[in-house]
């Protein structure tokens, strides 16, 4: 979902984020994915949000939990803390304070982590029609396309980006993890924390482009004589489109056309071949000409998840991925 515009009370000051000393322990979180009512898919976990259950939307493509209102025990509507905000993609941004809530994930303890509450819900100057602008007020849900009452009381963004919201994983000592969504034949859909030795084994791993954390590089190719659309590749839970942005323009390649995704060195990385237009698989694709771009972004969003798991390994600065069974 992802390019972000992080809004901080100290301007440009990047505030790190902070690792707990203390080890989280190997934990397995089911993913659900949610078919919204314009056949959208999103995916979404449990946690617990001072000692409440709340589902809240997977987002590997931004940084930080970010949460509304109505997710919120009664005390943390009245806390105080540092203003904070964040812009998506779409054009809907969220404005709220910083503040400690206790946090929980799968079988993990629960534990003390910075998040966002959210008190106002609006859209980006020059994008006065993003989803914030049809569905308000406790109509409103996170991802939930602007439908009222469709989408999520919160967002739990796992991306590495700078942020003055943390990675809560981060912060409570998790240092890698799988990402699995549910298959179309039915495999269930899974977020592994600090997998073990034995599960991360047949990975083949991409070292990460930058401090970025989900970017690493890739291509995006066609059939000859067209060339191959290579440059910084960002895999996102959190987009369910592709995206290609350049600094020419490029013809709309017709539904039904055969392209291939690449990550990392596109002779030997890992290898994907997909169909464009495809709602399901997430392979709608959009062409962006932005003058001035030195060089493409590809924004694959949500495809290559439907192809691999996807392992995070932050200590070793990689990305690896590995081909689904029965996908």
């Amino acid at each position: 979902m992802i390019r972000l515009a992080i809004l901080v009370a100290l301007v440009g000051m990047a505030i790190p984020m902070t690792v707990c000393a203390k080890a989280f322990p190997r934990t397995e979180v089911p993913i659900r994915e949610v078919v919204l009512g314009r056949g959208v898919h999103r995916y979404a976990i449990p946690i617990t949000i001072g000692g409440t259950s709340v589902e809240a939307a997977l987002d590997t493509g931004s940084t930080g939990l970010r949460v509304l209102p109505r997710a919120l025990p009664p005390a943390a509507l009245k806390a105080g803390g540092p203003p904070v905000g964040i812009s998506y993609n779409g054009g809907t941004r969220f404005a709220g304070r910083a503040i400690d809530q206790s946090f929980g994930i799968g079988t993990g303890p629960e534990r003390a982590v910075t998040i966002q509450r959210i008190d106002t819900v609006d859209c980006r100057e020059g994008v006065p029609q993003c989803e914030a602008s049809h569905a308000t007020g406790d109509q409103y849900g996170i991802q939930g396309e602007g439908v009222a009452g469709e989408g999520f009381a919160a967002i739990l963004g796992i991306g590495l980006k700078a942020s003055s919201v943390p990675n809560p994983l981060r912060s409570m000592g998790v240092t890698r993890w799988i990402v699995e969504l549910p298959t179309e034949q039915g495999s269930p859909g899974r977020l592994v924390l600090n997998p073990d030795d034995a599960e991360i084994a047949g990975y083949q791993r991409v070292r990460m482009a930058d401090a970025e954390g989900n970017q690493v590089e890739g291509c995006l190719a066609f059939r000859l004589p067209e060339q191959p659309i290579c440059g910084l590749a960002e895999i996102d839970t959190g987009a369910p489109t592709l995206r290609v942005v350049s600094n020419t323009p490029h013809e709309p390649v017709p539904p039904g056309t055969s392209a291939t995704i690449a990550i990392g060195d596109p002779a030997s990385g890992p290898r994907a071949e997909i169909v464009v237009g495809q709602r399901q698989r997430a392979t709608r694709l959009r062409f962006e000409a932005q003058p001035g771009a030195r060089k493409p972004r590809l924004f694959l969003g949500v495809a290559p998840y439907r192809v691999w798991s996807v392992l995070y390994d932050i200590e070793a600065r990689e990305i690896g991925f590995k081909p689904r069974q029965g996908r």
